[in-house]
């Protein structure tokens, strides 16, 4: 019986932290579905550049990642641009224009694929500190910071709030 109890015991802390990585995604996909009805609707007044979800924010193993396409401003053609960051690795959220989380070190993986081309020697990686989270529309939405750093605490990461400026 106790053998069941420290089973248990052990598997309870993961089971915890992907129910709270739950939260963080059901956060981040909500305004990311909010961010693209703003576009819609109020196309002329939106200040980012248009986009669409190719993958809505996903975590597997720890890594945070999402996938959006967006238009190429010099030649009209479109790509898909993935990020991606380990959880544990990110630091702070701010907003300058866009609402964006800050790493440890250049560890956001930026992967941008031409939508034309799927070829490998097409596609660019480079790597950053920034985390865009492509939210720029709504103004004094400083909620937004509070509610990811309580979700990502539940989740037993932190984060802090490094500036929110509309």
């Amino acid at each position: 019986m106790k053998s069941y109890l420290f089973i248990i015991a052990g598997l309870l802390p993961g089971l915890v932290s992907y129910s709270q990585e739950k939260q963080i995604l059901k956060l981040l996909n909500e305004q990311l579905e909010k961010e693209i009805r703003f576009q819609q609707q109020d196309s002329v007044n939106y200040r980012g550049e248009h986009f669409e979800i190719v993958q809505p924010y996903t975590i597997h193993e720890g890594i945070l990642s999402v996938a959006i396409k967006k238009r190429n401003l010099y030649d009209n053609s479109f790509f898909v641009e993935k990020q991606e960051v380990p959880l544990k690795l990110l630091n702070s959220v701010l907003k300058d224009i866009n609402v964006l989380m800050e790493a440890e070190g250049k560890v956001v993986k930026i992967t941008r694929t031409p939508e034309i081309s799927k070829d490998v020697k097409d596609t660019v990686v480079h790597y950053t500190d920034l985390f865009f989270l492509h939210f720029c529309y709504e103004q004094q939405n400083e909620y937004l910071a509070d509610a990811l750093i309580k979700a990502f605490k539940k989740a037993n990461l932190t984060i802090v709030k490094n500036g929110w400026y509309d």
